[in-house]
């Protein structure tokens, strides 16, 4: 959803009468009137997908965004379903701190920054990350981008299920190979 400049304003002009006369139904006009006034239209979608009539594409960075939130709960779910055993052997060396979503970098990664915190906090999808969805002050997406071809790889097998120790070792692994010299 993009809406035009005269959208936008009757967008958050209609917002803020129902706003005034406190007119009770499913949208909130505070939320509306924030992420319009924002430019971030693609937010009412996230918050309200019902209205999505005609597939709205939502910007490439908002699109990445909600993936790296999906497979970290893949792998957070992974984890917790884990014998000890078998989470002593992922958590050991690095594995410990590269399998954490750390949030993303509020200075040059912004875009998918401020996408996690409407995503997680305002829209309420994700809501496990929204305590997590915070400047991380370093970059992440580097790495969170390799975790995710990972997951992905690894569930292309098995889609919507959860991986295993070895395929926890494995994403950690491609990490640390992936990491720049």
């Amino acid at each position: 959803m993009k809406f035009t400049d005269e959208q936008r304003l009757i967008v958050y002009m209609l917002s803020g009468v129902q706003q005034a006369l406190k007119v009770q139904n499913e949208l909130d006009p505070e939320f509306i009137q924030r992420v319009t006034a924002r430019g971030d239209e693609w937010a009412i979608l996230e918050k309200y997908p019902w209205l999505d009539q005609d597939g709205g594409d939502a910007p490439e960075f908002v699109v990445e965004t909600r993936a790296i939130l999906q497979a970290f709960r893949v792998v957070y779910r992974s984890l917790e379903n884990l014998s000890e055993a078998d989470l002593e052997r992922v958590q050991s060396g690095t594995g410990r701190h590269v399998l954490v979503f750390d949030g993303f970098d509020g200075n040059n990664e912004a875009d998918h920054y401020g996408a996690a915190d409407l995503i997680t906090k305002d829209a309420g999808r994700w809501p496990e990350f929204a305590s997590l969805a915070v400047n991380s002050h370093h970059p992440t997406l580097h790495r969170y981008r390799v975790i995710l071809d990972a997951v992905s790889e690894y569930q292309s097998a098995n889609p919507g299920g959860l991986l295993s120790a070895d395929q926890l070792i494995g994403v950690v692994d491609r990490v640390r190979q992936a990491q720049p010299d």
